[in-house]
């Protein structure tokens, strides 16, 4: 039973700002190498699809956490807020990379490719992932799921999975660089891991 109006209309917010990133391909100075570069738009839109999937199947709180309404106003309050910052910062993490960005689904460095340790990558290796994990976050609290939170779970261990592939991919790129960056900044999340 859908709880509240702000559980419709956040997840539907998020689907659109997450469309506008893969339709106009953010950021928009990263052309294609190749046909394999090109087939990424696809892949990254059913990526997001399966997210929006499971985002709008939370919706229906099979299971509630929390039922005090003075809690879930609280939760909805802080989820909203959640939710905008990570969608900020995954948004803002991709404008910084610009043509550095290879891609989600294929682990691959471009030629001209260069180590991006300036702006939301000053603070953490992976502010993307960390935008997301907290629009999961977010949502968590939003939704007030349990099936959310196993949901969250099981995404943030794939986000981790992904940033470790692809930290190996940059210390081959740049050995010494990228494990001086290692040394001075944390994965994931500021000042934790």
């Amino acid at each position: 039973m859908v709880k509240s109006f702000i559980e419709i209309i956040l997840p539907l917010i998020f689907l659109t700002m997450q469309l506008v990133v893969i339709l106009t391909k953010i950021p928009s100075t990263n052309k294609p190498a190749n046909k394999k570069d090109a087939d990424y738009k696809g892949d990254a839109s059913i990526f997001w699809l399966v997210i929006t999937l499971f985002l709008n199947l939370s919706i229906f709180n099979i299971w509630p956490i929390a039922k005090e309404p003075g809690i879930i106003i609280f939760l909805e309050i802080t989820g909203s807020l959640l939710v905008i910052t990570g969608v900020a910062t995954h948004y803002f993490s991709f404008k910084t990379l610009g043509g550095n960005w290879a891609g989600l689904l294929y682990y691959q460095i471009k030629e001209d490719q260069r180590l991006v340790t300036s702006g939301p990558y000053k603070f953490v290796r992976h502010p993307a992932y960390f935008g997301l994990i907290l629009t999961f976050i977010g949502y968590l609290f939003l939704l007030n799921s349990y099936l959310w939170l196993a949901i969250s779970i099981a995404l943030t261990a794939l986000l981790i999975h992904q940033a470790t592939k692809e930290e190996n991919l940059l210390i081959t790129r740049f050995p010494q660089k990228y494990r001086k960056y290692i040394r001075t900044t944390r994965r994931i999340f500021p000042g934790i891991y």
